[in-house]
């Protein structure tokens, strides 16, 4: 069995995500509906970005949220993470989560950087909008992993989620750089093979380093 703590803090993270998408169903459904339609249609995503030169918008800080609530909850129950995260489960989820979170803002900035330097429009917009969009989308999926696990507190249920989570996350990351490139590939004014390189070194090469972090 997991420990009561580990309990209440699934319960925690799992109510306030289910309350975040409650409010963003409510308040901002038209907006998500666009937001959405913008991950699948290229057509869309340019009309889109084109409206919103700003990536801190209500929606997308709202999606941001519930996806990292998510995965560190999910990486908080990872009995196997590096020894040199606290022990506690509170103290554990808030570490990742402050992670993911400067990790997320980290690769905004840089992002940014590159498109002021090399004058690659909306770079920063584009990229940023694909990755909270659909790392969304992938929380949704497995969300409902989480509320099973939650229900069935067995310690073997629990050692499903990282292979779960991992190959749905992994989904993800392609989906999301294969939308990204092409959309930044009708603007992109240089090589291709600078537009993919920079997909291998912001995108997949973190990937890398986080699973290299895990498997230490």
């Amino acid at each position: 069995k997991r420990p009561p703590n580990n309990n209440l803090l699934i319960f925690i993270v799992l109510l306030n995500v289910m309350f975040i998408i409650a409010i963003i169903k409510i308040s901002n459904e038209r907006n998500l509906l666009t937001f959405v339609s913008s991950l699948y249609s290229s057509i869309s995503a340019l009309k889109y970005y084109g409206e919103r030169q700003t990536i801190f918008n209500r929606v997308n800080i709202q999606l941001l949220l519930v996806h990292l609530l998510l995965l560190s909850m999910g990486l908080t129950l990872y009995e196997d993470l590096p020894g040199f995260l606290p022990d506690d489960a509170l103290r554990r989820f808030l570490v990742l989560f402050g992670f993911f979170l400067a990790m997320m803002l980290a690769k905004i900035l840089v992002n940014w950087s590159i498109e002021k330097v090399f004058e690659v429009d909306r770079l920063s917009v584009i990229v940023a909008n694909h990755t909270i969009g659909v790392n969304f989308v992938a929380t949704l999926v497995l969300l409902p992993v989480f509320l099973i696990i939650y229900l069935n507190a067995s310690t073997e249920t629990a050692r499903a989620l990282p292979v779960i989570a991992a190959s749905v996350l992994m989904l993800a990351v392609i989906v999301r750089i294969l939308r990204s490139y092409i959309v930044l590939n009708l603007s992109f004014q240089y090589p291709k093979i600078y537009l993919l390189l920079y997909f291998c070194t912001s995108e997949i090469l973190p990937w890398f380093i986080i699973f290299k972090l895990i498997a230490f």
